[in-house]
């Protein structure tokens, strides 16, 4: 019993005794005005923050730093939180040795207007740039392949943003982004999360084929979206993700409707466009969508385009008929007293309309075109 004790004793002297050699080898020196946890095992420093002293003006990070011990330490990272809320501080330049950048290490930074990253950065972390208000743009690194959530929410400025090979987009990554009126999804995101450009000011976005999964309440609030292309691989639009988008007035699928389209949100007067095979299988969101056009994607078709002609119009023996259309897509007969006389849907590309006034107005596609039965 007594050496099971000593065995014990022993074993917990041992265990304090290396942890006391661990936290010696971290130590907290300010150099140069700026904090950092030097790591005497492996040689590097992490810039950290000051509470009782907020960084501000123009702070420029070097890659190594002198200890007191006269030894030379890498800056490799800056910790958590490490410049939050330091409402004054209007630059830092970001040494290329630094490969880490801790949770919220930017937030509520409101007066930095740009600032770069270095190549060799691996992720941005939760809350990274979120609130500072007066980011104009960011250039993320190749390097980087995680997006943390809340990341540039709240950047009410920022209003260009160049993304590399990340795999998902999560939570209010750019919710309350005011000014970004335009961003490309990189092909390799795979999910767009929850709220994630809520507010924003996108006027089109187009999902590539990376994307299986759009998020709630995605696009909500997105005021000036109007055109919206989704991939063949999106498999399911979450609840409100298109959500008083008042402005949208077109969605194009490139495949079959997703689960839950009509749940998603967009306005009831929104034209959904979907290829011919797909066009039959959409009874359920046709009591809902009015509009719901075919159209044909092909690798030269833009967002907002369709691949189509001009429709052509013509009358003989009091019939007008509008040739060029596409499945499905509504055609008014309007008399010169602007009484409407029909409302047609085209089928196999043609709407017709039997009129006994000399003069119709044909409007389609926004336009409208006088047609006179001689």
């Amino acid at each position: 019993m007594k050496n099971m004790r000593r065995k014990t004793l022993l074993l917990s002297a041992a265990l304090l005794l290396a942890a006391s050699h661990t936290f010696a080898q971290v130590s907290t020196e300010v150099i140069n005005g700026l904090s950092y946890k030097i790591n005497a095992r492996t040689h590097t420093a992490t810039l950290v923050g000051d509470e009782d002293n907020p960084y501000t003006g123009n702070i420029v990070v070097p890659e190594t730093v002198t200890a007191q011990d006269g030894t030379d330490y890498s800056v490799t990272a800056f910790g958590e939180e490490c410049f939050l809320g330091c409402i004054d501080l209007e630059s830092v330049k970001i040494p290329s040795t630094v490969t880490t950048l801790g949770a919220r290490c930017f937030m509520n930074c409101q007066t930095i207007t740009e600032i770069d990253l270095p190549e060799g950065l691996k992720e941005l972390p939760v809350g990274c740039f979120a609130s500072c208000a007066s980011l104009k743009r960011i250039d993320v690194p190749a390097s980087v392949t995680s997006v943390g959530g809340v990341c540039f929410m709240d950047c009410t400025d920022l209003s260009e943003v160049h993304l590399p090979a990340t795999k998902s987009l999560p939570a209010q990554c750019f919710s309350r982004c005011l000014s970004l009126m335009e961003m490309e999804i990189p092909s390799s995101v795979t999910s767009i999360g929850d709220y994630c450009f809520y507010r924003s000011s996108l006027s089109s976005i187009k999902i590539p084929y990376s994307v299986t999964t759009v998020g709630a309440h995605c696009f909500e609030k997105c005021s000036m979206l109007e055109t919206v292309e989704l991939a063949s691989t999106v498999t399911q639009l979450n609840e409100g993700c298109f959500s008083y988008c008042s402005s949208l007035t077109s969605l194009y699928f490139n495949g079959n409707m997703p689960d839950n389209t009509i749940g998603c949100g967009a306005p009831n007067n929104c034209s959904l466009y979907v290829p011919e095979e797909y066009y039959d299988h959409q009874e359920e969101l046709g009591a809902v969508y009015r509009k719901i056009f075919t159209w044909t994607p092909n690798e030269l078709t833009r967002i907002g385009q369709l691949a189509q002609r001009d429709p052509q119009v013509s009358s003989q023996g009091g019939v007008v008929t509008v040739s060029g259309l596409n499945r499905g897509e509504e055609v008014q007969f309007v008399g010169l007293d602007g009484r409407l006389l029909s409302s047609v849907q085209a089928l196999d590309g043609t709407a017709s309309c039997a009129v006994s006034v000399p003069v119709v107005i044909v409007r389609v596609r926004g336009a409208a075109v006088k047609v006179v039965d001689r």
